[in-house]
């Protein structure tokens, strides 16, 4: 059960989707599927890239990511594209969710934070 209000922030660095949400709940067990929310959630939670999880398809249960820089927190939507990164079809079955996490922070870690320090200059 989900309890939330009409709240809504202008900007959340890290969003899931319905759809991820949906694909979370049902490869993982309720505890684990909690506590990497959350852990998803804080990580980015001050950044200033979008990072969405959301599902390849509706009807699919696997997951992906896109990355996009947020010009002065405005609009997540319009923002620039950064990088885009999808679970494979193996991965999505003999794989814990919890890994394409992991590969999103490695992904974050290894392309967003150096681009930061850069401040914000193309890296070849």
């Amino acid at each position: 059960m989900e309890i939330s209000n009409n709240y809504q922030p202008n900007f959340k660095s890290a969003y899931i989707t319905k759809e991820a949400h949906s694909i979370l709940s049902h490869r993982m067990s309720s505890g684990n599927y909690v506590k990497l929310k959350d852990e998803f959630l804080n990580k980015f939670k001050d950044s200033d890239f979008y990072i969405k999880l959301d599902g390849t398809s509706k009807d699919s249960r696997r997951l992906d990511a896109i990355i996009c820089y947020n010009d002065a927190k405005r609009n997540p939507n319009a923002d620039e594209f950064f990088e885009y990164l999808e679970e494979g079809a193996l991965a999505s079955i003999f794989r814990s969710p919890a890994k394409f996490i992991e590969r999103i922070v490695e992904t974050y870690n290894e392309k967003v934070v150096p681009f930061i320090n850069n401040g914000y200059k193309h890296l070849s």
